[in-house]
């Protein structure tokens, strides 16, 4: 389930990337990854995922068995899909991870009613991400 689920999620993000938006500036593409994944985490499907992901983490035996998918997320380098132009290298691991971990706080805080300033806090995630990733880009160009 949980395979087909995340294979599923991200063949409907890929489809749904025109060209135009890979073409555009990294901001840009920042901020419609943060709106994507921020109505992805919104649905059911997500929220099964969600609970499966909590049940592994309390289980050693699924967790066993499920971590060869731990480790394929855990190298995935998702940005890489919105952000071509990057290597799949440990910093864009990281920063992708960060920015799940980030999204997925602000929707549970949301979900249980504490977060009130949704959209200021998705411009801020967006913002954070283009920084980094215009530094990134700056720190290639210098070293190329």
């Amino acid at each position: 389930m949980v395979f087909y689920t995340e294979a599923k999620a991200r063949s409907a993000a890929l489809q749904s990337l025109e060209q135009n938006v890979l073409n555009a500036s990294i901001h840009t593409r920042a901020d419609r990854i943060v709106r994507d994944y921020w109505q992805f985490i919104q649905t059911s499907e997500f929220k099964a995922v969600d609970a499966v992901w909590h049940e592994i983490s309390v289980n050693p035996q699924l967790r066993m068995a499920m971590t060869p998918v731990f480790e394929f997320n855990h190298r995935s380098g998702d940005l890489t899909v919105y952000f071509p132009e990057f290597e799949n290298t440990r910093f864009i691991q990281m920063l992708s991870q960060t920015f799940y971990a980030g999204i997925e706080y602000i929707s549970f805080n949301h979900s249980v009613g504490v977060e009130q300033n949704v959209d200021e806090k998705l411009s801020m995630l967006s913002d954070m991400l283009s920084r980094e990733l215009e530094r990134l880009q700056s720190t290639q160009s210098s070293s190329a």
